[in-house]
């Protein structure tokens, strides 16, 4: 599974390198120390990728920002340890304020409006399809709704 990115936006990612006993992380390591090769789309690409030690951690982040919208591989070649760290990358354009909006009213009417004072149920939302028996639905709601089940069971 790749990771969702966007198009032209400066990516941050992180990875440990671990010493022999594969738990302790090792600090001190340098841009040198490593060997980046990103892929797009399955071929080579000549993309900049920086890569630093987050504090003195053993933890290093890379940056690199994506050009194009496509299939992105980092594959990071550490010498210290001849690990290979690897991540994948979706990258697309941009999503506006709009569509997060859009999508955040769509998720508000699931969870958060049924849930606001007095109680009321949105008409039509999934709440509402899942707990009343209204003949104007679009499944079965006399007999698989929350309220219907509550009548045969008494």
């Amino acid at each position: 599974m790749s990771r969702q990115i966007e198009t032209g936006t400066l990516v941050v990612d992180s990875f440990p390198v671990f010493e022999d006993d594969g738990y302790t992380t090792k600090s001190g390591l340098l841009e040198a120390d490593f060997d980046a090769t990103v892929y797009f789309d399955g071929v080579a690409l000549a993309l900049p990728v920086s890569i630093v030690e987050i504090g003195s951690t053993g933890q290093y982040k890379l940056e690199f920002t994506p050009s194009v919208d496509g299939y992105y591989q980092v594959q990071i070649a550490i010498d210290y340890n001849l690990d290979i760290w690897t991540e994948a990358y979706e990258s697309a354009a941009g999503i506006s304020g709009a569509v997060l909006a859009a999508i955040k009213a769509q998720v508000d009417k699931i969870d958060l409006v049924p849930t606001l004072g007095p109680a009321v149920v949105t008409s039509g939302s999934l709440m509402d399809r899942i707990m009343n028996k209204d003949s104007g639905k679009t499944y079965n709601q006399s007999h698989d709704s929350l309220e219907a089940l509550r009548d045969r069971t008494g």
